[in-house]
């Protein structure tokens, strides 16, 4: 099986994509087989067995900034439906604060100021680097692995 650990400085995520489709094009989550599309021919809604990459951990659960062992996959190929449903139901469990915190601009994630950059060598790390930071990390304690 490819894993993103792999892909990470080789290759784009559309030809990792690629790849983890040859490989097996079914849905990591719910075993479906998915479908590889180009970008102009998708027209209208997404086809809910559209192949994505999706991350195993959350953007919200603190695991996802631990550097992977060898071998250990951050990425799978998931349909659109299951990549979809899975973040719906991890914003889901977020307060209303916190989501009007994020919508002002707040994020973990690179495009927006990133907190932790690459990935720290143990969970201690990234919650000692999260509380330095953040002086409301309180609200991770509530996150549930989805």
């Amino acid at each position: 099986m490819l894993y993103s650990t792999y892909h990470q400085s080789r290759m784009s995520n559309r030809q990792f994509k690629l790849k983890l489709w040859q490989n097996d094009p079914r849905c990591h989550w719910c075993h479906r087989k998915t479908k590889l599309l180009n970008i102009p021919e998708i027209k209208g809604p997404a086809d809910p067995l559209l192949a994505t990459l999706d991350h195993l951990h959350s953007r919200y659960f603190l695991d996802r900034f631990v550097k992977p062992k060898d071998g250990q996959p951050t990425k799978v190929l998931a349909c659109y439906s299951c990549n979809s449903r899975r973040a719906r139901e991890e914003t889901s469990l977020l307060s209303r604060e916190e989501l009007v915190k994020r919508g002002q601009g707040f994020s973990l994630n690179p495009r927006g100021k990133p907190i932790i950059i690459k990935g720290l060598d143990s969970l201690d790390e990234v919650i000692k680097v999260m509380k330095e930071k953040l002086p409301d990390f309180e609200w991770y304690q509530n996150i549930k692995n989805v």
